[in-house]
């Protein structure tokens, strides 16, 4: 007998459930084994793929601890997409 239960289709319970099925891929003997790099696609939630946001709600929580402060995402350069630090906007 199968149970069905409410909300087991729900976003959280599936990116469980993605998370899962990539940690047992990763674990595999077989020649389809895959590195956890090769999930930095986009198909489920890494480190790598969730910076900018982790950056953006960080810069956000340390804006409201400091009265509204505005504050910058610092970049190792212009081309690159990984967040590096966060620091109070300075007007000139």
């Amino acid at each position: 007998h199968q149970w069905i239960l409410a909300g087991q289709n729900s976003y959280g319970v599936r990116s469980f459930e993605n998370f899962i099925d990539a940690c047992r891929t990763c674990n595999e003997s077989s020649s389809s084994r895959k590195q956890p790099s090769d999930f930095d696609d986009g198909s489920i939630a890494t480190v790598h793929t969730t910076l900018q946001g982790t950056a953006i709600l960080e810069a956000g929580r340390l804006s409201l601890d400091a009265d509204g402060q505005p504050m910058d995402i610092i970049y190792e350069s212009s081309d690159s997409a990984e967040p590096t630090g966060i620091q109070p906007h300075i007007f000139q």
